[in-house]
């Protein structure tokens, strides 16, 4: 992380807020593949004297010997995924070159590869077109600030929809990859169709329109959240097979992901109020997707209100992200009046005083 946190340092000073590719995305991947396979070793350790706090999907991923260099380095540069995922377990990667388990017999990948590689073209077009017709740099000029409230908050809703069909473009071309290697293969499904599933760095509809944030960011640039998931919130939580965290160690653990995903994708000022608020953004996701609203009229229609505002929530935190300095991003949230954080301001107070969330855990665990 170190290495990580100098090379995104040069960035900022040799290409101020420019998105060339340059070599701190790769090492970004590095860093993932790295520390997996640091944690997985790890846990062959612990498995001889503490073996209930390694949560079960741990367990098929231990690493019992240090791998060779051959080994490693291959691991570390597997090419259909070594510019921008996704990333994958070291163990998962043996069993894919040793042909042993799931990988004993890989049906053929070609027609997923083909439809996958469709989508990628489909959604480049998606890209070319839509980044002209909704480009997010256009809400920072004072052109944007004059138009009415309407068509500032459709316009940036739809900004942010194009730019995460720009990240889906380049991870459909790069999982069409993976699925034509072969490596992407993880089984059959129950219905025995071949499951893909390891080489998908993002399922787009739900990572669009999941019933929570946490539904969102659980299928957006999946193996990132599968990482931290494995590499900060277990070991932060200490969650294990046997051992169940404490609510409070849970929120602990749940702040320090975003913060180690902050600094892992670098140190623009926009980053960190970004990680923080979407924090809060799940949290309140949550609190609202187990609330019970049974006691106001047309209930359901109350469920889709607050599953809009929570899609916009995340749409304007998303601005904020690309924008990468905070004068920017205050120059688009005073345009639109920062309605969305807002709204997500008022839901946190209204959810920690009414206590609505535990009332209906309680009845239902009554």
């Amino acid at each position: 992380m170190a290495y990580l946190s100098f090379m995104h340092i040069h960035r900022m000073i040799v290409d101020w807020m420019g998105w060339s590719m340059d070599v701190t995305g790769l090492q970004m991947m590095m860093i993932i593949k790295l520390t997996s396979l640091a944690y997985s070793y790890q846990d062959g350790a612990v498995e001889k004297t503490a073996p209930e706090r390694i949560p079960q999907e741990q367990k098929r991923l231990i690493v019992r010997e240090i791998p060779s260099i051959l080994e490693y380095y291959s691991y570390l540069c597997f090419y259909p995924s070594f510019l921008v995922g996704p990333s994958f377990e070291y163990m998962d990667y043996r069993r894919f070159v040793e042909q042993v388990e799931e990988y004993k017999e890989i049906p053929n990948p070609v027609p997923q590869a083909l439809k996958v590689l469709g989508l990628a073209l489909l959604f480049s077009g998606l890209t070319v077109y839509g980044g002209a017709q909704f480009d997010y740099e256009y809400m920072v000029y004072p052109e944007f600030d004059r138009q009415s409230f309407l068509y500032k908050a459709v316009y940036f809703n739809l900004a942010m929809v194009v730019c995460k069909i720009r990240y889906t473009c380049a991870w459909k071309f790069t999982e069409a990859g993976m699925v034509a290697s072969g490596m992407a293969f993880a089984g059959y499904t129950k219905e025995g169709k071949p499951s893909w599933f390891r080489g998908v760095s993002i399922n787009y509809w739900e990572a669009e329109f999941g019933a929570t944030a946490k539904h969102m960011i659980d299928n957006w640039n999946i193996s990132v959240a599968v990482w931290l998931r494995r590499c900060v919130f277990n070991r932060v939580a200490i969650s294990g097979e046997e051992v169940k965290p404490s609510p409070l160690r849970r929120s602990m653990a749940q702040h320090t992901t975003f913060i180690v995903s902050a600094l892992w994708h670098g140190f623009y000022p926009s980053y960190y109020p970004f990680f923080f608020l979407f924090s809060i953004h799940s949290e309140v996701s949550k609190m609202a997707y187990v609330s019970d609203f049974s006691w106001l009229p047309l209930k359901s229609v109350v469920k889709w209100i607050a599953w809009s505002f929570m899609w916009q929530i995340g749409n304007v935190l998303g601005i904020m992200f690309t924008m990468l300095t905070i004068e920017r991003s205050l120059t688009v949230l005073k345009a639109i009046y920062a309605y969305p954080l807002i709204v997500l301001i008022a839901a946190y107070c209204f959810f920690k005083f009414t206590g609505l969330h535990r009332k209906n855990r309680t009845k239902k665990t009554n």
